[in-house]
């Protein structure tokens, strides 16, 4: 018996009319690498099949959304920051982060038409990994208004200051992306967006040994040797 058999929500809906048509609409998930197969039901107040209907004050996720909250639920680590030291972390992307990100951002900001999607994708697909890279998000986590002003100033550069390093002593620097507008000479921002450019050969060197993200930075440096599980799922971006 699968772990879990029961995914989706009975949704109701006071103001449909029996000519609207009420029906339900099966959800069936099949099993794959991630978890166990996962089977539902959704019921939905009108003739047409559920996606986004806009009942004023609330939208209804569509079927494929509500099953991505659902996995991601049940994943609460995917995708972790990795800890560079004390200052900064660093987020891994892939198709999946990217669409979590705009689906979120859809959610806050009530994005309901096609023209506000589609702005949010051509920034964001940007970030997706392309053939023998790796995109990250580095992050300047600092809470404190007065120790950020002080760090900003210093950290001028530091999304040239990451690389990958591998066990046959080459290594992969980050590329930073929209560089012009996320940065100035006097200062920096919280948010560097970096891809990882790797040859065929470094791709080999990652799949077959230990990886370091190594910052080396004036006024900062960090060396994080990546763990076997995280090395493996990011050997999965390099090679889709």
């Amino acid at each position: 018996m699968h772990a879990c058999k029961l995914l989706g929500a009975i949704i109701l809906c006071l103001t449909a009319t029996l000519a609207q048509g009420a029906g339900i609409r099966a959800i069936d998930i099949s099993a794959n690498a991630d978890g166990s197969a996962l089977e539902g039901a959704v019921w939905y107040p009108c003739s047409q099949p559920p996606g986004e209907v806009d009942l004023g004050k609330v939208t209804l996720l569509e079927e494929p959304q509500a099953a991505f909250y659902a996995w991601v639920e049940r994943h609460p680590n995917w995708r972790e920051r990795v800890k560079l030291g004390d200052l900064l972390s660093i987020t891994f992307e892939n198709t999946e982060t990217m669409r979590f990100q705009i689906q979120e951002m859809a959610r806050i900001e009530r994005m309901l038409s096609d023209e506000q999607i589609e702005a949010e994708l051509e920034t964001y697909n940007q970030l997706i990994p392309g053939p023998n890279e790796l995109s990250g998000t580095l992050f300047l986590e600092i809470d404190d208004k007065e120790r950020l002003y002080e760090w900003l100033p210093k950290l001028v550069g530091i999304q040239r200051a990451v690389s990958i390093w591998l066990h046959d002593g080459s290594s992969v620097p980050s590329t930073p992306l929209d560089e012009e507008r996320l940065t100035r000479e006097e200062t920096t921002t919280t948010v560097h967006y970096l891809k990882f450019r790797f040859s065929p050969e470094q791709v080999d060197a990652f799949a077959s040994g230990p990886a370091r993200i190594v910052v080396d930075h004036p006024h900062y440096d960090a060396v994080v040797e990546l763990t076997d599980e995280q090395r493996q799922e990011l050997l999965q971006d390099l090679r889709d």
